[in-house]
């Protein structure tokens, strides 16, 4: 559309995500071909960061007036914990039972789309954001764990995330927003 004003802009963010974890019971180890596998293998979210570029456009400025979408770019980087237990079970091949734990660093790239819209909500300004937002891994991270000649765990790990979060500032309240992520 001519003369449709287009922002530019920064973006950064620091989620800690650790809330989530993955355990996986039984792993692919070498030594202990014929046992029962009670090893477990978990993967911990811990935190990701982005930062990149945005652009705003205002879209259908002649039905919503105060109405932009957003889109953004750029790099990411997740961090996780991965554990190996391998629970007794290593010493059917006369182990000592043992744990051990690895923190990667899976750098990757981001894409979001926002969609904004100013309202008023009892004659108050309001604003309104519902943001989408793709953090993916490039390339997988190799962690291991034991030794190649008795208990041996080897995984080569990669992820993407998925946010979906909507917003709302009432900045004639208190100037704060609100978010809901899920």
């Amino acid at each position: 559309m001519a003369g449709t004003p287009v922002v530019f802009g920064l973006y950064g963010e620091f989620d800690f995500v650790n809330a989530s974890s993955t355990t996986i019971v039984g792993s692919q180890t070498i030594g202990l071909p014929n046992s029962v596998n009670s090893a477990t293998t978990t993967f911990k979210d811990n935190h990701f960061w982005t930062g990149g570029v945005t652009a705003t456009v205002p879209f259908f400025p002649s039905t919503f007036q105060n109405m932009a979408i957003t889109g953004g770019a750029g790099f990411a980087e997740i961090t996780k914990t991965v554990t190996f237990n391998c629970n007794n079970w290593c010493t059917t091949a006369g182990v000592p039972t043992f744990a051990e734990s690895q923190r990667i660093n899976i750098p990757g790239w981001y894409a979001s789309v926002q969609i904004q819209q100013q309202t008023s909500f009892f004659n108050l300004p309001v604003m309104m954001y519902f943001r989408y937002e793709h953090v993916q891994g490039i390339s997988g991270q190799t962690v291991s764990f034991g030794t190649p000649q008795t208990v041996f765990a080897s995984n080569n790990i990669t992820q993407g995330i998925n946010i979906f979060s909507a917003r709302h500032a009432d900045p004639a309240v208190d100037g704060r927003d609100r978010r809901l992520e899920w």
